[in-house]
């Protein structure tokens, strides 16, 4: 894998011919109205025009803002069709936008994926849902097989993809070595974007886009990644495994001093949110901070502190049930001083009353 990081890129004919000719066809169509099938059939014509566009973006850093107007379709799930919330919105981009996407991608992406924890699962080649599940249970499994308990902590961050600080963002990609006008395309790419509703054949006025990577896009999913990056290096003696934002922290537990330090890591993380700016986005719903309310996070805190408490008390349970048996005999010996005594008073009662 080349180490050197891509800081100006030129597309080349043959590579974007090649993903014309890859389009689905089937794939709706943006706001553009250009079908895919057009540009697929017509690839070797276009490609020398698209291709001079696309270096032309490139090189100049700039993106026409007509492929960056999203239109949002309400997709049905389930229940009463009539009600919002059974719908989820689905982000439709201009397909020429998404071949420029291809080509940058298959220029960076061996780079790009290199910078990746490797405790990430989300948008990998090679990784899944099902490798992260494996991964965790594996150790997880192997802690429980010989006897031990394992504590696991759930987090996912409320609309994540949605509330990325692009700011942040690029000043994270700066410092993993990105610059030149690459890092301009990339700035132009997140910011000034648009969106629009389309439903029933009717349109909604256009709206900005202020936070949050491109939905549907295919440089999306990348970009969040590397923006959620730091956050497994914050935690210092348990064990992550993510999958895009939802993450699991885990970590065996044979002592008090355990449940302190998995919830020290919780607490870092929760600083990395924090300083990544999701928290401080997340305040106007009040849901959710790092999938954790904040008196989840202080009951945790007093789940530690109790946990202390009971571990003491089983320490003197040793003590207990070794005093159990003298206890028992102590009682005996009670009992039988107080028949003793009830048995002299009744004598003493009986003797008094003879003398009278």
């Amino acid at each position: 894998m080349d180490q050197t990081a891509p800081n100006d890129i030129r597309l080349t004919a043959s590579e974007v011919q090649a993903v014309l000719k890859s389009l689905d066809v089937s794939k709706a169509t943006g706001s553009d109205e250009i079908p895919a099938r057009l540009l697929r059939e017509t690839a070797e014509v276009i490609t020398p025009s698209l291709c001079h566009l696309f270096n032309k973006s490139l090189s100049t850093g700039s993106i026409p803002r007509e492929w960056k107007l999203a239109n949002i379709v309400p997709v049905y799930k389930k229940g009463e069709r009539e009600y919002t919330e059974n719908y989820r919105p689905i982000s439709l981009l201009p397909i020429t936008s998404k071949v420029l996407e291809r080509c940058v991608l298959n220029n960076v992406k061996d780079w790009l994926y290199g910078l990746v924890n490797e405790c990430q699962h989300g948008f990998l080649i090679g990784k899944s849902c099902v490798t992260n599940l494996i991964e965790a249970l594996d150790y997880i499994g192997s802690v429980l097989d010989k006897g031990g308990q394992i504590d696991t902590i759930y987090l996912d961050m409320s609309k994540a993809f949605d509330k990325v600080d692009h700011g942040l963002l690029i000043t994270k990609l700066r410092g993993m070595g990105i610059s030149g006008s690459f890092l301009q395309w990339l700035t132009n790419y997140l910011t000034d974007r648009q969106q629009r509703v389309t439903v029933l054949g009717e349109t909604s006025d256009t709206i900005p886009v202020t936070s949050g990577v491109p939905q549907g896009s295919l440089l999306g999913p990348v970009l969040f990644l590397l923006f959620v990056n730091d956050l497994p290096e914050t935690v210092i003696s348990s064990k992550t495994s993510m999958y895009a934002d939802d993450t699991k922290v885990f970590k065996a537990i044979k002592v008090p001093e355990d449940a302190l330090a998995l919830q020290a890591d919780l607490t870092s993380g929760y600083d990395v949110d924090r300083n990544t700016k999701i928290r401080r986005q997340e305040e106007g719903d009040k849901k959710s901070k790092k999938g954790l309310k904040e008196e989840e996070m202080d009951r945790i805190d007093e789940l530690c502190s109790m946990m202390q408490t009971v571990m003491k008390k089983l320490e003197m349970l040793d003590l207990i049930k070794d005093r159990i048996l003298s206890v028992e005999q102590d009682v005996k010996s009670l009992k039988e001083s107080i028949n003793f005594a009830h048995a002299e008073l009744d004598n003493l009662k009986k003797e008094m009353k003879e003398r009278g």
